[in-house]
């Protein structure tokens, strides 16, 4: 999975570099990033107002 190799690398992802990657909606991108929380396969870290998604530990 892209996502989880750009993360790989980076230890983290935002939702504009999933839109970059993907050339997909920030709303496309908000739904699928609301599943892969649910599934517990990521988790949200806010730092100074912005928001990213590491992989979750566990």
């Amino acid at each position: 999975m892209k996502i989880m190799g750009k993360r790989v690398a980076n230890g983290r992802i935002t939702s504009g570099e999933m839109q970059e990657m993907f050339k997909i909606s920030r709303q496309a991108v908000h739904k699928e990033l609301k599943k892969m929380i649910e599934l517990g396969v990521i988790e949200p870290k806010v730092e100074n107002k912005a928001i990213y998604y590491l992989p979750k530990n566990g």
